[in-house]
C-alpha cells in the first residue's frame, strides 16, 4: 500500500545501556544505533525481530590498522552509519577521538582555525565477527557519511575542518578532501554518482559539489540551520530539514527552486523517506514528536508521540518499519503497513 495511505504503529521499545545519537537500517535486515561518547558503543538489531544482534565498542588499537603514532586502546565516539550496497559492511564516524597521542577535544561551533586534530571512520563487518575490521582517516568531527550508489566511494563531512573526504572503499584510503561551507552535514548523491548536494548548518543553505572537479557552487536556499537531506527516489525533488527555522522544505533537484516549505515542530533533526518517495518521517528533537509527511502536497498527515529528544530516524524496506533514536536512551520502531482507517493507535508493551 502506498505510504501516504498507511499510519504509523508503535509496534516495540528497545532499550538497554545505549544513548543513540542516530539509527541506520541497512535495507537488509539490521539497523545500527551508534551511542557516542555517553555509551561509547555502536549497537546492531535484526529488524525484523527487534532484537539485539551485537554491541561493538568504539576503542580500538589504532596502530594494528597502519598507524603507529597512537599505540595502545583509542576510543571513539560514534555518530552516524552508512551501509554497503550489499548490507555486509557498516561505516561508523567518530566525533572524536581520545586516547595515547590524542588531544581529547571538539566541539559543535568550530572551524578550521580551531586546530582540531583529524579522526576516523571504523568499517564493521556485519557477516563474520561484529568487529571493527578496517579504520579510515578523514578530517576533524566528522558527522554524516554516505556512500554512492556505484559503491565504490564512501563520502564524510567533516563538521570542523568544513570539507569533504572522499574515500576509495576498494583501498579504504582517503583520496582528498573537498573544501565546503561552514560546518557541513546532511548529503545526498545523484544516481550518477559525481554530483552531491551538501546542507551546511551554519548557513540556511545546501550547495551542489562536483565530486570529480572537487568544486562547489551554492544550490538552494531553504532556511537557518540546514541540517538533513533527502532525497526522492527517481531523484527529481530534494527534500530539507533546517532545524532553527522549523520547517522542511521541497527543492527541485534541477533548478534549486523552492516548492513548498512545511512548518514542523521544535527542532527538527533528522528525516527519512519511504521507498516509494510518498511520505517524510521528520524527528522533533525538542518537541519529542515525530511527524509523517505526505510528499505530494507537503502536509502533515501523522504526529506521533516519541521518548526525550528523538534525533534519528530511519526507515526499514524489509519490513515497513520506521526506527527512531530516541537520544535519553530508546529506540521506537512504528509499523507503518496498516491501511490509515484501520490502524489502531495502541501501542503494545515490548520492551526488549
Amino acid at each position: 500500500m502506498a505510504s501516504d495511505l498507511t499510519t504509523m504503529v508503535e509496534t516495540r521499545t528497545i532499550g538497554g545501556a545505549i544513548t543513540p545519537k542516530s539509527v541506520v537500517t541497512s535495507g537488509h535486515g539490521l539497523a545500527v544505533a551508534n551511542n557516542m561518547m555517553y555509551s561509547h558503543s555502536a549497537t546492531f538489531y535484526d529488524t525484523r525481530t527487534g532484537t539485539l544482534a551485537a554491541t561493538v565498542a568504539d576503542d580500538v588499537d589504532l596502530s594494528t590498522f597502519g598507524f603507529p603514532e597512537f599505540p595502545g586502546r583509542t576510543k571513539g565516539a560514534p555518530v552516524e552509519a552508512a551501509w554497503s550496497p550489499d548490507g555486509r559492511y557498516a561505516y561508523v564516524s567518530n566525533y572524536v577521538m581520545s586516547g595515547p597521542n590524542h588531544r581529547d577535544s571538539a566541539q559543535d561551533f568550530c572551524g578550521p582555525e580551531n586546530g582540531y586534530v583529524d579522526s576516523f571512520v571504523y568499517r564493521i563487518d556485519t557477516q563474520k565477527s561484529f568487529a571493527v575490521d578496517q579504520v579510515i582517516r578523514v578530517g576533524a568531527v566528522p558527522k554524516y557519511l554516505t556512500v554512492t550508489p556505484d559503491g565504490r566511494t564512501l563520502l564524510v563531512n567533516n563538521w570542523c575542518s568544513w570539507t569533504m573526504s572522499v574515500i576509495d572503499l576498494a583501498t579504504g584510503r582517503q583520496v582528498k578532501q573537498i573544501p565546503l561551507p561552514k560546518n557541513p552535514r546532511g548529503m545526498v548523491v545523484l544516481p550518477d554518482s559525481k554530483t552531491a548536494y551538501v546542507a551546511a548548518f551554519s548557513t540556511p543553505n545546501i550547495y551542489r559539489v562536483d565530486l570529480d572537479a572537487g568544486t562547489y557552487t551554492l544550490f538552494a536556499h531553504v532556511g537557518q540551520a540546514a541540517r538533513h537531506i533527502t532525497m526522492s527516489p527517481d531523484a527529481k525533488f530534494l527534500y530539507v530539514v533546517s532545524s532553527r527555522a522549523n520547517h522542511v522544505t521541497k527543492v527541485d533537484r534541477d533548478t534549486g527552486v523552492v516548492l513548498a516549505t512545511t512548518p514542523t515542530e521544535r527542532e527538527p533533526r533528522t528525516m527519512a523517506i519511504s521507498p516509494d518517495g510518498k511520505a517524510l518521517y521528520v524527528v522533533d528533537h525538542w518537541a519529542n514528536v515525530a511527524q509523517k509527511i505526505r510528499t505530494s502536497d507537503m502536509r502533515v498527515i501523522q504526529t506521533v508521540k516519541t521518548f526525550a529528544n528523538p534525533i534519528g530516524v530511519s526507515y526499514d524496506s524489509v519490513t515497513g518499519t520506521v526506527w527512531i533514536a530516541n537520544y535519553s536512551g530508546r529506540i521506537q520502531v512504528f509499523d507503518d503497513t496498516s491501511p490509515a482507517a484501520a490502524a489502531s493507535s495502541a501501542a503494545p508493551d515490548a520492551t526488549n
